[in-house]
């Protein structure tokens, strides 16, 4: 055996060097490149099956904490129906009349009120044995056929807790609805009713849209919702969907096609029964990319393992020359030198990738350049954002309060004959309405000006002819969204500095426009206007990025909030006649950021 090896060793030594680097190519590059292959092949199936398992876990969660997120608002309303004593009174009052009955029905407003503030709820129904009421599809008297179904006496013998039921809704062509049932008990006259709120299934729908993992709602055997059903609508109806796991992963196979499967049980608060949410992942989708990605780099190391035996006995010397030097310079580039410039004569495939290189290199510096200043940015438009968030939330307390005190007082002096005191009390309650809602998101100019009329309404109340306004608005531009609160500080700039010197014949402009593809607004008035030093002043205050005061939401704040938004070259243009008063103008591109 000893002298063997020693006599192939002899061989090996007498062979050319082409033939050398072929013999070492096919013993050390080429058998360990096909054994690896078949091993990285492997593993990019079960590396693809893991991770599409591991992403339809988590965006299994995300559906859940969603779902509950959604679901606690109505939990919420059934609770405030649980402690609301006027509806205790009137769902237990012996009316002796239609018309007293009918006149109690109308006073009581909390159903349609809900059901106007949230557009996801679908109706709200509230059975009462009390036979002095008139059925009306939002109070019902139940009958015994309604009194033998399964959710009515669940939610009757749970006494307060929350029952979850897919069911139909008479007064919706008994479309089927996700329901929440509860039992409200009304202690002082030792009776109940039961309360019956469904939900748009919709919304639930556009939840599970947000995902790519083919994803089901469950309640019981009920689909909720589903998503991507063109992939599994053939075996979905085979399986077992009340046997599922409450929580984990399990295999399945339906019609000889395997199936991953993720569950996660969902009990909302206060709730008796729960909901599961279902992934179901086939496996065959998760392993054809990468069975093709597999036989094509198989493929692809037969083919460049032949075309590199043949060049290795032409080019061995410059090959090496040339990839010695692209190393080096992508080992500099790896150990952070971006300043680096790689030079190779040639326009083959080494050529182009020195080329490509030093792009990519120039491209990286500029990326780390833009990314750097896109990052600042972006936190200088995060802390405006938030700067007016914090304001509202500052004077925030609870709008149903706030809403139901507001009500109640213009209710009040409608009965009394102030019709413009009511008129005003409604204004403002919508104006705080509105406010209390700001976030970050855009909004419409026409919601933004329907906040401007408000306030500027409720102003007229205050200074009676002290001021008028005028409203000139292109009806094009009401759509264009704009950033929340851009208008309403102008208006209120101009009447508490613009016109707090005119005792009389105070006049406040405000016009929109479409112009060559950009919105254009101006808030103007006929005030004492503003000296040259204080314009300066302003303007230098305006651009500075580090001046805030925190104490409202100024000038300062929507000019940098629209240049963050859309540009430098955006923002507010201040021009002002210490005769003619002053004009705020702004733009912004028509079509967004």
């Amino acid at each position: 055996m000893r002298t063997f090896i020693l006599k192939l060793k002899n061989k090996v030594n007498d062979f050319s060097i082409r033939k050398k680097l072929v013999f070492s190519f096919l013993i050390v590059v080429f058998i360990p490149i096909m054994i690896t292959g078949y091993y990285l092949t492997h593993q990019l199936r079960e590396f693809s099956l893991n991770d599409a398992m591991n992403k339809s876990v988590e965006d299994n969660k995300r559906i859940a904490k969603q779902v509950n997120a959604f679901l606690q608002v109505p939990i919420n309303i059934s609770s405030q129906f649980l402690l609301d004593n006027q509806l205790e009174e009137f769902a237990n009052t012996q009316y002796k009349t239609t018309y007293q009955y009918v006149e109690a029905f109308q006073q009581y407003q909390r159903f349609d009120q809900y059901m106007d503030l949230y557009d996801y709820i679908s109706n709200i129904r509230f059975y009462m044995d009390n036979p002095t009421m008139i059925d009306n599809w939002r109070v019902i008297q139940p009958d015994e056929s309604e009194k033998k179904k399964d959710w009515y006496n669940q939610a009757v013998s749970h006494r307060g807790y929350i029952g979850w039921y897919f069911t139909e809704d008479f007064t919706k062509k008994n479309n089927k609805y996700l329901t929440l049932v509860r039992r409200i008990d009304f202690l002082h006259y030792n009776n109940y009713g039961v309360l019956v709120l469904s939900l748009d299934n919709s919304y639930f729908n556009s939840i599970l849209d947000e995902y790519t993992s083919p994803s089901l709602i469950l309640n019981g055997s009920d689909v909720i919702a589903s998503s991507r059903e063109g992939l599994i609508q053939k075996d979905i109806t085979k399986l077992p969907l009340t046997s599922l796991k409450s929580n984990g992963t399990f295999d399945t196979t339906i019609n000889n096609h395997q199936y991953k499967v993720v569950t996660t049980s969902l009990k909302p608060e206060s709730s008796y029964n729960s909901m599961k949410i279902v992934t179901i992942i086939p496996v065959e989708m998760i392993v054809a990319d990468a069975n093709k990605s597999s036989m094509l780099a198989l493929l692809f190391i037969l083919l460049s393992s032949i075309i590199a035996i043949l060049l290795i006995y032409f080019f061995s010397n410059m090959l090496s020359q040339r990839i010695s030097r692209l190393s080096k310079h992508i080992h500099e580039v790896s150990d952070g030198n971006l300043d680096t410039n790689l030079v190779l004569a040639g326009n083959d495939e080494i050529g182009k990738i020195a080329n490509q290189f030093n792009v990519m290199t120039d491209n990286i510096k500029k990326l780390m350049i833009e990314s750097k200043d896109a990052e600042r940015e972006k936190a200088l438009l995060i802390i405006r954002q938030k700067e007016i968030k914090f304001q509202m939330l500052a004077s925030q307390i609870n709008p149903h309060f706030l809403y139901n005190v507001l009500e109640s007082i213009r209710m009040k002096a409608l009965l009394n004959g102030e019709k413009e005191i009511s008129q005003t009390v409604k204004l403002l309650g919508q104006l705080m309405r509105k406010n209390l809602e700001v976030g970050s998101a855009a909004v419409t100019l026409k919601s933004e000006l329907e906040m401007v009329k408000n306030y500027l309404d409720i102003q007229k109340f205050r200074f009676g002819s002290r001021f008028s306004y005028e409203m000139d608005v292109d009806p094009l531009s009401e759509s264009i969204k704009i950033p929340p609160l851009s208008v309403q500080p102008l208006v209120e700039n101009a009447i508490v500095h613009g016109l707090k010197n005119k005792e009389t014949g105070g006049f406040i402009s405000i016009r929109a426009r479409v112009i060559n593809a950009e919105l254009w607004v101006e808030v103007a008035d006929n005030g004492s206007g503003i000296t040259q030093e204080r314009l300066n002043q302003i303007m230098e205050r305006m651009n500075d990025v580090h001046d805030s005061d925190g104490k409202h939401i100024g000038l300062s704040n929507i000019h940098q909030r629209l240049q963050l938004s859309y540009g430098e070259e955006y923002g507010l243009t201040l021009k002002t006649s210490e005769t003619l008063g002053t004009k705020v103008c702004f733009s912004i591109p028509a079509g967004g950021n």
